[in-house]
């Protein structure tokens, strides 16, 4: 999966480094979890750990459904969020 900015979106991408990260789109519970690959630097993926926690916490549901969409990245503290359940699903 990618992520990707038009042309009216890119105001902020220097923050980032890139136009596209990669990342995981899974099912947990009553959530949509999108995980994004850490950007090119340490303060980057910070920044964009921020910006997800930010995100998350607007309690956005995925389009036509219920469900909430939890934004992270991949190896920031904040990658675990308290609206996913995190039980192995099976």
């Amino acid at each position: 999966m990618a992520v990707t900015c038009t042309a009216g979106q890119r105001r902020g991408t220097e923050v980032f480094g890139t136009h596209t990260l990669s990342g995981d789109l899974s099912l947990r519970g009553d959530t949509v979890q999108l995980r994004l690959d850490p950007a090119s630097a340490p303060r980057r993926s910070r920044a964009l750990a921020a910006l997800c926690t930010e995100l998350t916490a607007t309690e956005t549901t995925y389009p036509g459904t219920a469900l909430k969409i939890a934004y992270s990245v991949k190896g920031q503290l904040d990658d675990l969020h308290p609206y996913i359940d995190q039980r192995p699903s099976g």
